[in-house]
């Protein structure tokens, strides 16, 4: 099976965003995905006869990430997630080590 896939990685300081973007989206039950496209200027063109209405969203820690998992194909090389403390094998190390080339 293949699928096709666009990636977008966001290095961020705090959550704040992402928290009150699921807390809206909770609120409100669904949100929309919209396509739009920069002139290089600062303007926008905006596809909302494109627009689709989404209800799941799926949010976890990127160290929950395995190699089953579809998200996996957003992590990369030289990637270095947070791990707690009391996690002593995270699902994504695998995947770390497949990218690195250093799976068993």
């Amino acid at each position: 099976m293949s699928a096709p896939i666009r990636i977008r990685t966001e290095s961020v300081l705090t959550s704040d965003v992402l928290d009150r973007f699921v807390s809206m989206r909770d609120k409100m039950g669904s949100y929309f995905l919209v396509p739009a496209t920069s002139d290089g200027r600062g303007g926008l063109t905006i596809g909302w006869d494109l627009m689709i209405r989404k209800r799941k969203l799926t949010v976890k820690p990127v160290w929950q990430v395995s190699l089953d998992d579809i998200d996996r194909v957003a992590l990369r090389p030289g990637d270095q997630p947070v791990i707690p403390d009391d996690v002593k094998r995270p699902p994504v190390q695998d995947v770390l080590d497949l990218l690195s080339g250093e799976a068993q």
